[in-house]
């Protein structure tokens, strides 16, 4: 049987339209103030202009398109309870759309983190160096490009469609028939089990190289005690140099776990709407944690990465001293 949206009543309570307004203004609020903390600590800081930190900042770019350009317009539909008719259709087509592609552009940059960590921890300096350079890094991202990018075109050539969706109270994907709704599954499939393979491969790679090199330290250090201070420090810098690899894996590893707690109910329920027999307010409750996900990964930089948190609060004490100086001068 043809799935029918119109048969379906999709109005929100007052009370869930105001609980649901709140959760999105205060998950807005958050994301777009945290990722651009992020892009901007990443850009002013010098010493974290490197591929992996590049990386963040692009998907933090993503984040902060995601909760501060798209949010705020799907909580006015959620007000309004419709795309506004004074606005043009194009506009929730091209929001939708933008949604969709920040989505793939998280899934890929997700995926080249775990690449590129792999090989730094890997390879030698001189192939990791090799791996960095900008043309190597642009051959990367376009091969990501066209395998997490080809299936947003789908709407462009008739298979699925986007819009104001009447279930959600916003602009994305449609699937009020078949087709649509098998795009729909197409997209969140791929994105998932593409990210979880590439991550978890990287991530087994990772630890088993650093398990491996741990062991070799460990011989070396044994074998080695009565050698002079001079090369027991080589291997404490090594030992210590893989902790701190190993943290940096940890830190990548929860943010594969936070994507997939927040991506997995709403894939489930998405793959089991067929015929909207999964009950709306579900379907709702999973895309609003589907929308958290920008707004957590921010706060994962922070917490899990040293280097960064260091940095950041460089750049902060700087800029409070600086502007302790110049209301200095100005009085």
């Amino acid at each position: 049987m043809e799935k029918n949206c119109s048969s379906y009543d999709f109005s929100l309570t007052k009370a869930e339209m105001v609980i649901t307004v709140t959760y999105l203004t205060v998950v807005a609020t958050i994301g777009s103030c945290a990722n651009a903390f992020v892009m901007v600590t990443i850009i002013y800081v010098r010493s974290l202009h490197n591929t992996f930190y590049y990386l963040m900042w692009c998907l933090s770019l993503a984040d902060f398109i995601t909760t501060g350009v798209c949010m705020p317009f799907f909580i006015m539909t959620m007000i309004v309870g419709a795309w506004p008719s004074n606005m043009d259709y194009t506009a929730c087509q091209f929001l939708a759309m933008l949604r969709l592609v920040c989505t793939g552009i998280s899934v890929g940059i997700l995926s080249i983190i775990g690449i590129n960590r792999y090989v730094k921890v890997s390879k030698s300096p001189q192939d990791y160096q090799k791996f960095s350079k900008p043309q190597s890094m642009a051959i990367i991202v376009l091969v990501h490009a066209f395998i997490v990018f080809t299936p947003l075109l789908g709407p462009l050539y008739g298979n699925g469609e986007v819009g104001y969706n009447e279930a959600l109270h916003l602009c994305t994907a449609l699937y009020c028939n078949h087709k649509a709704w098998r795009y729909q599954v197409v997209l969140t499939v791929v994105s998932i089990s593409y990210t979880t393979f590439v991550f978890f491969s990287t991530s087994y790679l990772i630890l088993k190289t650093l398990r491996q090199s741990s062991k070799r330290v460990q011989n070396h250090s044994i074998r080695n005690k009565t050698h002079k201070p001079s090369k027991g420090k080589s291997v404490f810098q090594r030992l210590f140099s893989s902790k701190g690899e190993l943290k940096s894996t940890r830190m990548l590893f929860l943010l594969l776990l936070m994507f997939l707690v927040c991506w997995l109910p709403f894939a489930v329920t998405i793959a089991l709407d067929s015929d909207f027999t999964v009950p709306v307010r579900a379907l709702r409750i999973t895309d609003l944690i589907f929308w958290a996900n920008s707004a957590i990964n921010p706060f994962l930089y922070a917490t899990m990465n040293r280097t960064f948190m260091q940095n950041a609060k460089r750049f902060l004490k700087c800029q409070s001293q600086n502007n302790a100086s110049h209301i200095e001068a100005t009085m």
